[in-house]
């Protein structure tokens, strides 16, 4: 998953081609001669399966893929330590990152696990845990295999470890590989910290293939799981959880991701670059637009069927409507600002887009969380994020 312009001309042609679809595919349900099927699936339960099938799957395979291609640039990397290749992991990094934001935005099923969100991101730190237990780590003689790592805190595990490891303006650099043996002793930690990444990336993805156990029980909560798969599953009707998690993703980009940073959660309203999401890396701003495309892409579903064509079909056309307007706002003025936000946030223009784009987020999460639900029957509950 990777974030591209759309303008607000397209989205509204998407969504007429989005009900010429929906109605198509009605149509063809009630011609069918397998009538028996056709009756037994609901509206509700489509929507559900499309939006798993065809974005919630896609997303983790793609993670899956780009957590791969961080970990071979690594080895690459060490084994020839020079600029072009360090770019190139710095990169992969940077997709990987990107792809995260929407894995991250199904906070519920597999990645309950083990930790799992905390192990591929230790975010907020607002205490710098990351830089001064790494730091601590390579100083001392500890081994620094796949058993240990995993076995360490998670502050040092992850994509955030590897932002460290790969953009400090002082632990981060080039020289520091260059320097033997602390470049090597920092290539081994690098090294095992993105297989234990791409390890964690690929179990979730093979917990949502299409065919797994863990789809099935998910779209028919009340079917318990033939096999212990160590996934919990929630009785809570698909769609509702796919909101809920939406909701709380859009929550955090709002609290934490803009407000925090913007100094807006404060009395003092004074803006706190290191509270930024990835201010080593400077790609925090490019972060929040790949979050905003990945809720686009659940909540709308390309071709297949979303929350915007269950809106329609109830005959909330103007629901759906606003809740893509709002998406594109905010994309809109996350676009005009051009520095990286650590620094934008000091910036008296670039701050109005953020603000801008913050009330438009706000606007955004009090559609879904209160219009959607009443329109389509959900009834949601209890929201850790929730600002309210």
């Amino acid at each position: 998953m990777r974030f591209t312009k759309s303008s607000s001309q397209a989205f509204l042609l998407f969504l007429a081609a989005a009900l010429a679809a929906l109605l198509t595919y009605q149509s063809k349900q009630e011609g069918a001669s397998d009538r028996e099927e056709a009756a037994n699936t609901t509206l509700a339960e489509r929507v559900a399966r499309d939006i798993a099938g065809n974005v919630i799957v896609d997303f983790h395979q793609q993670f899956s893929n780009s957590t791969l291609a961080l970990l071979q640039s690594s080895q690459g990397f060490c084994a020839n330590i020079n600029e072009v290749n360090y770019q190139e992991v710095q990169s992969h990094w940077r997709d990987a990152m990107s792809d995260w934001q929407a894995v991250n935005l199904i906070n519920f099923g597999p990645i309950k696990e083990d930790n799992k969100s905390w192990r591929l991101q230790f975010w907020p730190d607002k205490k710098n845990l990351v830089g001064k237990k790494i730091k601590s780590l390579l100083k001392t003689q500890k081994e620094l295999d796949l058993k240990t790592i995993r076995e360490a805190s998670v502050v040092i595990q992850g994509l955030s470890g590897l932002e460290y490891l790969l953009f400090d303006a002082k632990g981060g650099q080039l020289e520091r590989y260059e320097n033997s043996p602390v470049g090597q002793r920092q290539c081994k930690l690098l090294l095992t910290t993105a297989t234990l990444t791409h390890t964690i990336a690929k179990e979730l993805s093979q917990s949502w293939q299409s065919d797994s156990e863990y789809i099935r029980s998910f779209l028919h909560p009340n079917t318990p799981m033939e096999t212990n798969t160590g996934v919990d599953i929630e009785a809570t009707p698909p769609l509702t959880l796919i909101l809920e998690s939406v909701l709380a993703n859009l929550e955090t980009l709002k609290n934490s991701k803009l407000g925090a940073p913007l100094g807006l959660n404060t009395a003092r309203q004074t803006p706190n670059p290191y509270l930024v999401e990835a201010w080593r890396s400077g790609f925090s701003l490019s972060l929040i637009q790949a979050n905003i495309e990945a809720s686009q892409q659940i909540l709308i579903n390309g071709e297949l069927l979303g929350f915007t064509d269950y809106l329609i079909a109830n005959k909330q056309d103007q629901l759906a409507s606003d809740i893509v307007m709002s998406l594109e706002n905010i994309s809109q003025q996350l676009q005009l600002v051009k520095p990286p936000l650590a620094e934008a946030i000091s910036n008296e223009g670039d701050i109005k887009h953020l603000i801008l784009a913050n009330e438009e987020l706000v606007k955004l999460i009090g559609i879904l969380k209160r219009e959607v639900p009443k329109a389509l029957g959900l009834t949601l509950g209890f929201n850790d994020n929730d600002g309210d």
